[in-house]
C-alpha cells in the first residue's frame, strides 16, 4: 500500500507587535503528523 507521511512541529504564536516590541497573546507548541494514502485520503496520526 502506498502511503506518504509528513511531519511538522514548532512553536506557533500570535499577538501584537509595534516598533520591535511584541506582546504574545498565545503561544502553542504543535507536533503534527499526517498520512496520505494512494487515493488522496488524509489521516492525522
Amino acid at each position: 500500500m502506498f502511503k506518504k507521511i509528513t511531519y511538522a512541529r514548532g512553536n506557533f504564536h500570535w499577538g501584537l507587535g509595534y516598533e520591535g516590541n511584541y506582546w504574545s497573546i498565545q503561544e502553542v507548541y504543535e507536533d503534527v503528523r499526517v498520512s496520505v494514502n494512494y487515493d488522496g485520503t488524509v489521516y492525522r496520526n
